[in-house]
C-alpha cells in the first residue's frame, strides 16, 4: 500500500469531505467510507483515533450544521418544549407547582440523544458516526449545564 502523507478530512451538511495532495477526493456519507475510500486506492489509511472522533464531532456542533439548522441550544430548547408538551398532554408528566418548572431542559434533550446514540452502539449494526455524534452530544449538553449554572 502507498501512504497518503497528506490528506484532510472535514465533515460538513452533505457528508464527510476528503481532500488527498494527489487529488483523490470525494464526499462520503460516513467517516468509515471516507477512510475505506483511502484503502480502496491503494492508501493506507488510517485507523480511527479519539482526536479524528473529535475533530468530527466538532465540526459537527461548530461548523456547517450550526450554519444550516441553527445553534444546538435553541434547537435543543426547542425539542425539550416539544417534547414537554407530548408528555404533558399524553398524561405521562405532570407540573403540579407551575412557578417551579419540573419538565425535561435542554441539556436532558442532549443526554437523552446521547442515550440513542448509547442505544444504536448497542445493536447489531454498529457505525462510526454514532461515536462522533455521541462526543457532540456530550459536548453540547456540558455547555448547556454550565450555561444553567451561570
Amino acid at each position: 500500500m502507498n501512504s497518503v502523507p497528506n490528506f484532510t478530512l472535514r465533515r460538513d451538511a452533505d457528508g464527510y469531505v476528503l481532500h488527498t495532495d494527489d487529488g483523490k477526493d470525494g464526499c462520503f456519507p460516513t467517516l468509515g467510507a471516507a477512510l475505506d475510500s483511502l484503502r480502496a486506492q491503494g492508501c493506507a489509511a488510517p485507523a480511527t483515533t479519539r482526536e479524528q472522533v473529535l475533530s468530527a464531532a466538532r465540526a459537527c456542533v461548530c461548523g456547517d450544521r450550526e450554519q444550516d439548522y441553527g445553534s444546538p441550544e435553541n434547537n435543543f430548547r426547542t425539542i425539550a418544549s416539544l417534547w414537554n408538551s407530548y408528555l404533558y398532554g399524553a398524561g405521562l408528566m405532570e407540573n403540579p407547582t407551575p412557578h417551579v418548572w419540573k419538565g425535561l431542559k435542554p441539556k436532558d434533550v442532549a443526554a437523552m440523544l446521547a442515550l440513542l446514540k448509547v442505544a444504536r452502539i448497542a445493536g447489531n449494526r454498529p457505525k462510526q458516526d454514532n461515536w462522533i455524534d455521541l462526543a457532540g452530544y456530550a459536548a453540547c449538553g456540558a455547555e448547556l449545564e454550565l450555561s444553567d449554572a451561570i
